[in-house]
């Protein structure tokens, strides 16, 4: 059944004009998952289909890149159609989360910072209250030699608490910072498990967003941040700050460039950097604020951009 509902789904892309030659693409895409999604079976385990998907992840990343508006999406909107026979592949689809590149939301920037909080994060909060711009924060339980996020002894509960309260969004980017893709199934889950409950302890609640640690999150990661209820977040803006440490003027030149071609009116920014080192703080960030500003572009949390309510953002149990 899911060959034939493919093969529907691909006469119906084809037929549509916008973006022919992408739509091509996406058919050659499809008739390969067809062949082994049928090999498969609907009814195999998740964890299956998603291997099959990751081995596609370049072509169709690419695709989702090349042609904003999520590929996914639109594969699912044509399914929807189809009503009640093809809501189960329908589900399948949506379940498939390749990860999260751009913002849906038009004219927006959602600036995301990884590995923090340090001991730069609380001057920079109050740098960014000033500016009346709010971030999300992809907060690590216990790198650097910090200590743990939850000690009572350290700044750090405060710090998050803090960034709660100015309306920040705060996801998760694991307890170590370990690569994830790496790690058995248990310690995995692990990782997560422990900054879900730190972040109870400090905030009452813990993220459904998170980025894997390295950008890393393969086939047997994606299944258990889906099994975890977790939205997997990369980025369409990557500053690569820790690369230029010493000349930030290169990141600057980076943000530039991907500036270039592109408006408000044509795609939201979903960027990476990291506030744990100083010169992001205190230079890059102040430089990207003028700049996209000046730019027209809106700075929102990661949730706004991708047009998700608040309510979304956390759960409690």
């Amino acid at each position: 059944m899911v060959g034939v509902v493919l093969l529907q789904l691909i006469a119906e892309l084809d037929y549509v004009q916008t973006h022919y030659a992408a739509l091509l693409m996406v058919g050659a895409v499809i008739l390969q998952l067809t062949v082994e999604l049928d090999v498969k079976r609907v009814s195999a385990p998740v964890l299956s289909v998603v291997v099959v998907v990751q081995q596609h992840r370049p072509q169709l990343v690419d695709l989702q890149q090349t042609y904003p508006g999520h590929i996914m999406a639109i594969l699912c909107g044509v399914v929807s159609k189809h009503s009640t026979q093809l809501r189960t592949i329908h589900n399948l689809l949506t379940y498939l989360d390749l990860g999260i590149y751009d913002c849906s939301v038009k004219g927006t920037i959602a600036m995301t910072f990884d590995d923090g909080p340090y001991i730069y994060t609380n001057a920079f909060l109050d740098y960014l209250a000033g500016q009346g711009v709010v971030a999300t924060f992809f907060v690590t339980g216990n790198n650097l030699d910090k200590g743990a996020i939850d000690d009572p002894n350290l700044p750090w509960a405060a710090i998050i608490r803090k960034m709660d309260s100015a309306g920040h969004q705060i996801g998760s980017h694991t307890w170590t910072h370990p690569d994830l893709s790496t790690l058995g199934e248990t310690d995995r889950r692990n990782e997560m498990y422990r900054l879900e409950t730190a972040m109870v302890t400090l905030i009452g609640k813990f993220p459904t967003y998170m980025r894997p640690p390295y950008s890393s999150c393969e086939a047997n990661c994606q299944a258990t941040m889906n099994a975890l209820g977790y939205h997997i977040i990369y980025y369409n803006m990557d500053t690569d700050d820790y690369d230029n440490l010493d000349n930030i003027q290169v990141s600057k030149d980076r943000v530039t460039g991907m500036m270039q071609g592109q408006s408000p009116a044509s795609i939201g920014f979903l960027s990476i950097a990291h506030e744990i080192h100083q010169v992001t703080a205190t230079d890059l960030v102040p430089w990207m604020v003028n700049t996209l500003r000046t730019a027209g572009y809106r700075f929102v949390t990661l949730g706004e951009c991708l047009g998700d309510p608040r309510a979304n953002w956390y759960r409690t149990g």
